[in-house]
Order: C-alpha cells, then sequence, then structure tokens
C-alpha cells in the first residue's frame, strides 16, 4: 500500500494547505504593487531629464519596464524566516540602443553611469518615502521599510531598438514612444565587442550578456509541456523547502525550476497529484546539485549552478533527505502511521506544511507508480566563460 499526501499540498478543503502557506501576504502584495507603480512613475520623469543634463542627450529617451523572476513566473513565496528574508520583486530598466558601436573604448564607464543615473534619481523618492538604497553586482536595491519586509531590484538593461520596441509591460502595443535617441549616442565610451542582443550592465562597470525573456520563454513553455499551475506549484515547494532550511544562499530559484523541469520531461506519464510529481522531482534533485545544471535555451546553456563545492555537497545531502523522506512516507508507511507520516514531511518543509493527517490517505501502491521513460541521450552543451546574471 501507498500513502497519497497531496491534500497536505494542495487539494484539501482547509485553509492552511501547503500552497495557501506560501502566498505571499496580501499587505506584503499591495506595499510592493504601490511601490513599483511609484518608482516607474518616477523613473519615466527623471531618466529623460537626467539623461539630459548630464550627457546632453535629448529629452525624450523613455524607459520601458519588465517585472521579472518569480513574480514574472507565479513562484513567488512568503518568505520562511523574518529576517533576513525578504519579498523580491524585480523590475528590469530598459533604455534603447540604436545601434551597436565598437570602438577601442573600455566600457566601465557606460555601466557605472547608467547606476549612477538611477542611484541619483532615486534619492529624492527614496528620501521621501523612508526606503534605502544599495548598489549590488547587478541591479540597484530599494529596500522598503516600515515593517514590509520587501524590496524592489531595479537591474539596468541596454537593449537594441528591435528588442526594446518589444518591452510592452508598460506602454501599449498601439503607443510608439519617439525613439530618435540612442544610449549608442549617450554614453559613448563604451567598447561593444559586437554584442547583438540585450545587455545588463554590472556593479564592476562590464557589461554582460543577459536577456531575461529567455527564462520567461522558457517556463511558459514548460508550463504548456508539463501541466501549466502543477509545475508552478511544484518549483514553489522546492523553493519553500530551500527557504526552510537556508536563511540565506542555498539551490538559486533558477537552478530549482531547471531541474524539476528537466527531470518531468523525462517522465512519459505525468502524474496529475502534486506528491507524486514532487517525488519524482525530488528523486532526481540530488544528483542534479552536486553537477552542472545547463539549459540550452537559457543563456546558451551556461552552468546554472554557481554554488561552490562545499555548498553542493551540502545542498546534494539535503536534497537527499528530502528524497528519502517523501519516499518513506509514500511509500513505506500505512494509514495507521499518517500522524507520524506527517510529522516526517514537516522535518524536510518546515512547519509551514499544515498537520493535517486525516487529510491523508491510503492508495494502491500501483497508482503510485510513475513511468519514466529511459534517460534522454544529449550531447553535453558547450559551458562558455560568462558574466550573465
Amino acid at each position: 500500500m501507498a500513502l497519497n499526501v497531496s491534500r497536505l499540498l494542495n487539494h484539501s478543503q482547509k485553509a492552511d494547505r501547503f500552497i495557501d502557506n506560501l502566498e505571499v501576504a496580501s499587505h506584503r502584495k499591495d506595499v510592493i504593487q504601490e511601490a513599483a507603480k511609484i518608482i516607474k512613475a518616477h523613473l519615466r520623469q527623471t531618466i529623460p531629464d537626467w539623461l539630459a543634463h548630464n550627457l546632453q542627450a535629448e529629452a525624450n529617451v523613455t524607459p520601458r519596464f519588465m517585472t521579472q523572476g518569480s513574480f514574472a513566473y507565479n513562484t513567488a513565496n512568503e518568505p520562511c524566516h523574518f529576517p533576513p528574508q525578504e519579498v523580491d520583486r524585480d523590475i528590469g530598466i530598459y533604455l534603447p540602443v540604436n545601434h551597436w558601436e565598437e570602438n577601442t573604448r573600455s566600457p566601465k564607464h557606460a555601466a557605472r553611469t547608467y547606476f549612477r543615473m538611477v542611484e541619483e534619481v532615486m534619492q529624492p523618492l527614496s528620501k521621501e518615502k523612508g526606503w534605502t538604497l544599495s548598489r549590488k553586482e547587478r541591479c540597484v536595491r530599494v529596500l522598503l521599510n516600515h515593517g514590509s519586509s520587501a524590496h524592489i531590484d531595479l537591474p539596468l538593461y541596454a537593449a537594441p531598438l528591435k528588442d526594446f520596441e518589444t518591452i510592452t509591460e508598460t506602454v501599449a502595443k498601439s503607443r510608439r514612444a519617439s525613439m530618435s535617441i540612442s544610449l549608442a549616442s549617450a554614453f559613448s565610451e563604451q567598447e561593444w565587442d559586437n554584442l547583438d542582443s540585450i545587455v545588463l550592465a554590472c556593479e564592476n562597470g562590464e557589461w554582460s550578456k543577459s536577456d531575461p525573456r529567455e527564462v520567461i520563454r522558457w517556463f511558459r513553455q514548460c508550463r504548456t509541456r508539463l501541466g501549466d499551475e502543477r509545475l508552478v506549484r511544484v518549483c514553489r515547494y522546492l523553493k519553500a523547502w530551500r527557504d526552510h532550511h537556508w536563511k540565506n544562499g542555498g539551490p538559486s530559484s533558477i537552478l530549482l525550476m531547471v531541474s524539476a523541469c528537466q527531470t518531468l520531461e523525462n517522465i512519459i506519464d505525468l502524474p496529475s497529484r502534486d506528491d507524486l510529481m514532487l517525488k519524482a522531482v525530488c528523486a532526481e534533485l540530488p544528483q542534479q546539485l552536486r553537477g552542472n545544471v545547463c539549459e540550452r535555451r537559457i543563456g546558451d546553456g551556461e552552468n546554472l549552478n554557481r554554488m561552490s563545492e562545499p555548498e553542493r555537497v551540502h545542498a546534494s545531502s539535503l536534497a537527499a533527505k528530502l528524497s528519502h523522506a517523501l519516499n518513506m512516507v509514500m511509500d513505506q508507511m500505512n494509514l495507521h502511521e499518517k500522524e507520524q507520516a506527517n510529522l516526517e514531511l514537516r522535518t524536510v518543509f518546515g512547519e509551514r506544511l499544515p498537520f493535517l493527517p486525516n487529510e491523508i490517505e491510503q492508495c494502491n501502491q500501483q497508482v503510485a507508480i510513475i513511468r519514466q521513460q529511459p534517460a534522454k541521450v544529449v550531447a553535453a552543451p558547450q559551458v562558455h566563460k560568462t558574466h550573465a546574471g
């Protein structure tokens, strides 16, 4: 016999399902949404003036914005540990480049100027709202303070005009803003090294190839193939596991997402139950976290596992304990052990997983078997040296 624990995760009629307990608090969502609205309106107004005043650019350069990260994938969770964990929303700032200039000058001035521009225009607003600004390696961070336990990251991108025009989060497709001036003419001291796509400004002054639309498109395709909301929930369960065990650090969200998708893509008949999908993903996770994880559709197949070797060993060990707990509960325990089973799962997921042993059901062992096709044999992607974030 086997146990079905799906109702602990998602299917219970109770209000405190695991997935419900991971929802970002409504008041926190409201604070983040209002702050994002204010920030984007402020930057639309101040960036053109800053460019005109400091770089003698025409005052008609209008930035565009794109929500990225977990809020774009619908995988945002309420943090497990307050503090230091916080809800994070990424809003990419994009400015147009009509053509890539190639010369022998250093690009450092341009990228650092981009950081300075955003910091200078955000300082008055941050002071007014009681927010705190900080400079990170690949973004300017706005800590919302006032007990919100949330921040907004502002990564800074330059995009060719053809790419810039496809970024439409806040500009209607029917409305064409004037793009007669480009960053290439405003930021004259740069060496583009034949870059032909969106680039990210880094705090050290370098430009890095980085197009977040690749991840958004990739995950949208995975959701279509693998079950849409079920895949989103599995990714959120993994992030909740990570946040329970690591107050800081741990496997990145994109690493967990790619690992889950690559495992599920090898399953012939995807199960309809969340617990079986999660169990299948966790069976492969320890090995994935020990090695390089590459996805050819993201960042030219770069390695997404950026943990150090000791961090990989630790993460793999915790993932093995997670897989063992799921296997023991779902394959070896019986209904009279449902309380123990519930407690066992709480040791790996934390107390946000509800204690509702009566929601655990017994099912035939054959129903729980997941038919998997042999591992796909694919050529290992070539991993190039990259600074992409």
